[in-house]
C-alpha cells in the first residue's frame, strides 16, 4: 500500500467505556480506575481540542513569518527578541559604505557662475579707519565660495492676441491662431500642471496636498479640480502610446507579470469601498498598468495580453497564470526560497533537512547563471542542466520520504490535509519546468523583481492616499502612471515628458 494511501488509517479509535469494563478496573485497583478516568476524558476532549490545537499551529507559523520567509513586505516585520528578519542575499564579505573605484557624487564647483559677489573688509585690519565705498578692491586668487540656491518661484503672466494681415495679391485679411496652450481665456500653463500632475503620479502626493503644494510655491492659489482635470487630459491624450507599448508588450520574449489589492469607493463619506486589482506587465523598458475588479482570467482577458502571448511569463505561480498554455510559463525563484526559509527554521527536522538542501540548490543553480550570463553565454553546457535536474529530482523523492502521509479532518469530511512541505514539494513537482525555466534559459530571470518592483508604488500610494473614488480616478492613475514608468526605464525625464503630452506631443517610448 502507498504510504500516502487515504485508507490507511491514521489513527485507532479507544474502546467505548461500558459497565462491564469498569467493574473490570474496580476490581483490578485503583491505578486501573484511574487509566480508564483518563482514556474517558481523553476520548472526549480529543474533537474539541483537535481543532483548537490545529489553530494555535497555525497561529505559530504565521506569527513566524517575516519578510525573508514569506511573501510579506518587510514595512510589516515585528523584530523579536533574539531574531532579526535576515536578507536571502546573504553577506557579501565587503565593508559597508562606498567600495575602493566607486566614483562618488558631490556638489562641484562650477567654471563660470551666474553671479559673482565680492566681499571686501569695510575698515583697515591694523589701524581701524574705514575704506572709502569707492576704494579698489582686489580678488583674492584662488579663494572662492559658491552657494547654490533656488531662485524666487513666481508665475509669469503671457497675454496672447490676435493679429490680422492683410495679402498684397487678393487683399484679403488673414487673423492667426492662437496656440494650443491658450484654448480658453484664462488658464495655467503645461508647465505648472505637469508639475502639478508629476507630484500626483510620481510622488504620489493626493490631490488637495499637490494644490497645496503649487500654492505655497507660486503664491497664486490652485484648485484640486484643476489638477485632476489636467490628469484626465493627459490620460485621454496618452491612449496612443498606451496601445503601442501594449504592442510591445506582446512581442516581447520575456514578459513580467504580477498584481496588487487596492480599494475603490467613497473614502470621504465613509461608504463601502470595493477591492480592485492592479495588474502590471512590464519589461526591462516597457511598463502598463491596468485597474480590473478582478483577479484571475477575467483580468487576463481585459488586459488582452496573455491570452495571445507566446514568450516566456515570469510570475508568482498564481493559478489563473496556468490556463494560459499558448506560453511558457517561468516561476519566480525568490518567492521559492523564502517559502524555503520559513520551512527550513520553523517546520519539523525532517522537513528542515530537505528544504534546507533545496534552498542551497536552487541558490547554487542561480549564481551559475548569473555567472554564465555575466560572461555573455548564451546558455548553461547540457551537462551542467542534466546534473540540475538530476539534483531537484533526488531533492523531491528526499522530501517526500520526509513528509507525513496527508490526514483527513478531524470531522472526518473534506479533502485530505498535507503538511505545508507536502504541499511545497507538490507545487515543486507540477511546476518543476517552471521552476528550471532559468536554468533552460539564460534570458529567463531568476525572479520576478521587475514587475515587484514595479508593483510596490500601488502600496506607498495606498499607504498615503488610501485608495481611490472612483474607478474612473484608478484607470487614469494607472495610465499615467505606466507612462512615466515607461519613460524613466528609458532615460527620460518625468516633467519633460509630462509637459510635452500635455503640448500634444507624447514621448512614444521604443518597443521591440
Amino acid at each position: 500500500m502507498d504510504r500516502r494511501d487515504a485508507s490507511a488509517p491514521t489513527t485507532v479509535p479507544p474502546a467505548a467505556v461500558t459497565r462491564e469494563r469498569v467493574v473490570a478496573a474496580m476490581a483490578d485497583g485503583p491505578d486501573a480506575v484511574l487509566a480508564l478516568i483518563a482514556e474517558a476524558v481523553a476520548a472526549a476532549l480529543a474533537p474539541v481540542l483537535a481543532p483548537v490545537l490545529e489553530r494555535v499551529r497555525a497561529l505559530e507559523a504565521a506569527q513566524a513569518k517575516d519578510s525573508h520567509n514569506s511573501s510579506k513586505p518587510p514595512s510589516t516585520d515585528v523584530t523579536r527578541t533574539g531574531r532579526a528578519p535576515k536578507s536571502l542575499r546573504g553577506q557579501s564579505g565587503k565593508p559597508r559604505g562606498g567600495q575602493p573605484g566607486h566614483p562618488g557624487r558631490t556638489l562641484a564647483l562650477r567654471a563660470a557662475p551666474d553671479a559673482v559677489c565680492l566681499h571686501g573688509p569695510a575698515c583697515c585690519a591694523r589701524c581701524g579707519v574705514a575704506f572709502a565705498p569707492d576704494a579698489p578692491t582686489a580678488a583674492i586668487a584662488g579663494e572662492r565660495r559658491q552657494v547654490f540656491e533656488l531662485p524666487p518661484v513666481a508665475l509669469t503672466c503671457t497675454e496672447h492676441r490676435l493679429a490680422e494681415r492683410t495679402c498684397a495679391t487678393c487683399g484679403a485679411v488673414s487673423r492667426g491662431a492662437y496656440p494650443p496652450e491658450a484654448a480658453s481665456t484664462a488658464q495655467y500653463g503645461p508647465a505648472l500642471l505637469a508639475f502639478g500632475v508629476y507630484l500626483t503620479t510620481q510622488q504620489l502626493l493626493p490631490v488637495a496636498r499637490a494644490a497645496d503644494v503649487l500654492t505655497a510655491l507660486t503664491g497664486q492659489r490652485v484648485s484640486p479640480a484643476t489638477l485632476l482635470a489636467a490628469e484626465r487630459r493627459l490620460a485621454t491624450a496618452l491612449a496612443p502610446v498606451v496601445a503601442h507599448t501594449h504592442a510591445g508588450l506582446a512581442r516581447s520574449a520575456v514578459l513580467h507579470l504580477d498584481e496588487t489589492a487596492f480599494y475603490v469607493g467613497d473614502l470621504t463619506t465613509g461608504g463601502p469601498c470595493a477591492r480592485w486589482w492592479l495588474h502590471v506587465a512590464c519589461t526591462p523598458t516597457l511598463v502598463h498598468y491596468t485597474a480590473h475588479a478582478r483577479r484571475g482570467t477575467g483580468a487576463h482577458a481585459a488586459v488582452a495580453l496573455l491570452p495571445t502571448y507566446a514568450g516566456t511569463a515570469v510570475h508568482d505561480g498564481y493559478a489563473s497564470y496556468r490556463t494560459h498554455t499558448g506560453c511558457r510559463h517561468a516561476l519566480c525563484g525568490v518567492h521559492l526560497l523564502r517559502e524555503l526559509t520559513f520551512l527550513a527554521e520553523e517546520a519539523p527536522p525532517a522537513t528542515r533537512r530537505w528544504a534546507a538542501a533545496f534552498k542551497r540548490a536552487l541558490q547554487t543553480m542561480q549564481r551559475a547563471a548569473a555567472r554564465a550570463r555575466a560572461a555573455g553565454a548564451a546558455a548553461l553546457d547540457a551537462r551542467t542542466r542534466r546534473r540540475y535536474h538530476r539534483r531537484y529530482d533526488a531533492l523531491l523523492a528526499l522530501g517526500d520520504a520526509a513528509e507525513p502521509p496527508p490526514v483527513h479532518a478531524p470531522s472526518g469530511r473534506g479533502r485530505l490535509r498535507r503538511s505545508a512541505g507536502a504541499q511545497l514539494l507538490h507545487r515543486l513537482r507540477r511546476d518543476r519546468d517552471a521552476v528550471l525555466r532559468f536554468v533552460e534559459d539564460l534570458t529567463v530571470p531568476f525572479d520576478n523583481s521587475e514587475a515587484e518592483r514595479d508593483v510596490r508604488m500601488m502600496r506607498v500610494e495606498q499607504k498615503v492616499s488610501g485608495g481611490f473614488r472612483t474607478a474612473a480616478g484608478a484607470h487614469t492613475f494607472c495610465t499615467l502612471r505606466g507612462y512615466l514608468s515607461t519613460a524613466r526605464k528609458q532615460g527620460q525625464h518625468a516633467l519633460a515628458v509630462l509637459r510635452d503630452a500635455l503640448c500634444g506631443r507624447p514621448f512614444m517610448p521604443a518597443v521591440p
